[in-house]
């Protein structure tokens, strides 16, 4: 009995030293970066897909309607997204939220730089680091701010209203601080307010060549930018042009790109301003049936500006000639950017799809169907983790 006993004590022993040698090893399964479409929507989630079919590849619940585009931090793959008034870090290979902070209501996208983050709060501008780290924040009292702020030569360009006037201030990039040569209403260097309209709306600026272009109210204006003077300079009268629609009033950021501003009005028509004679010549109009809140994109391959409207349609209109190239109907109204990569054209809809078309005619190649409207352009990140974002601003890699 005791030799049966042991016999069986071995032979436990040599199953148990051969089951120990055929088990398999616990490791982390591999993350792969593929190309993702990142989608924001009013029905509290916001979709990651696949930007070639069209494929759901995680979807994440939020608290808030998202009305603003993410950035896309390519150095660790992460999503920078307003959400209400949380600030959040979520992973875009997993779609998990990893982390957040709390400030005010946010109403515009953050501008990314480099390893920094830059946003107007309530009556605040801040600078984060990518991991959602302050840096700095400049508190303004009774001014607010809406609109995405964008970089030039060390200066934050941020749109602001207070009571009912829109200015534009700059901040010195590295600690928020504002130095004022003149009277506010003036132009100044190195960093600047300018009173630029007593009514209406302001929009997103586009900086180029020293130059500052923004909508406000009824007019597209072209702001001086004196950064290239050595010695601190007033210049009386800041602005280089102006382009006025006595009977319109622009919502949508103008785009710049080669010779021309584009921009959507509500006057039922796309403007297409002249930039290079110094002067706010029109170089084209297009006619409509409705106005415009989005802001329009280029299509450098096919030398389109692709914008859509309040009549349902997403409009591509050759940026030369300013005729109409194709028209493609939605089934509501089209008040985001798109975006354009690969010859295809994605955006958002009042319809609650997401729409990708063949940029060369407007074809249909998918849509998915995400139960809300989508109030922000969407941002593509391709294989290597580049990003492609809405307009040709400078976060743009279009």
């Amino acid at each position: 009995m005791k030799l049966l006993k042991l016999n069986l004590l071995i032979l436990s022993l040599a199953v148990l030293a051969s089951c120990s040698k055929t088990m398999s090893v616990d490791t982390p399964v591999s993350k792969t970066l593929t190309p993702s479409v990142l989608v924001t929507t009013s029905n509290y989630k916001i979709y990651c897909l696949n930007p070639e079919t069209g494929a759901k590849k995680w979807e994440l619940p939020v608290v808030d309607k998202l009305v603003s585009s993410p950035v896309i931090n390519q150095v660790n793959n992460t999503a920078i997204i307003a959400d209400g008034i949380w600030l959040k870090l979520v992973d875009m290979i997993t779609g998990k939220e990893t982390k957040k902070i709390v400030l005010k209501q946010f109403y515009s996208a953050p501008y990314l730089s480099g390893d920094r983050i830059y946003f107007g709060n309530g009556d605040s501008v801040y600078c984060y680091s990518t991991d959602l780290n302050r840096i700095w924040a400049r508190h303004l009292p009774n001014f607010e701010y809406r609109s995405s702020p964008i970089i030039n030569k060390g200066c934050l360009y941020v749109p602001c209203i207070r009571s009912a006037s829109y200015y534009l201030h700059c901040l010195n990039v590295n600690d928020g601080s504002t130095t004022i040569y003149g009277p506010a209403t003036n132009f100044t260097n190195p960093y600047v307010t300018v009173n630029v309209a007593s009514s209406g709306t302001i929009g997103s600026p586009y900086v180029l060549d020293d130059r500052i272009y923004l909508n406000v109210a009824n007019k597209v204006v072209c702001l001086r930018d004196s950064l290239k003077n050595i010695q601190p300079t007033v210049i009386n009268n800041p602005e280089h042009w102006k382009y006025v629609s006595p009977t319109n009033s622009f919502r949508s950021s103008p785009l710049v790109y080669g010779n021309m501003c584009v921009v959507g009005g509500m006057d039922k028509s796309i403007h297409c301003v002249d930039i290079v004679s110094g002067n706010a010549n029109a170089r084209w109009k297009y006619p409509t049936t409705e106005g415009f809140w989005a802001s329009a994109a280029v299509d450098k391959n096919n030398e389109n500006v692709i914008i859509g409207g309040m009549d349902n349609g997403l409009y591509a209109i050759n940026f030369v000639t300013g005729t109409l190239r194709w028209k493609f109907p939605t089934g509501n109204i089209v008040n985001t950017t798109p975006v354009v990569y690969e010859n295809k054209i994605y955006f958002n809809s009042a319809d609650k799809f997401t729409y990708c078309l063949d940029a060369v005619d407007g074809d249909v190649i998918w849509k998915y169907n995400n139960n809300n409207q989508g109030e922000a352009g969407i941002v593509i990140q391709t294989a290597s983790g580049a990003c492609i974002y809405p307009t040709e601003l400078g976060n743009s890699a279009n």
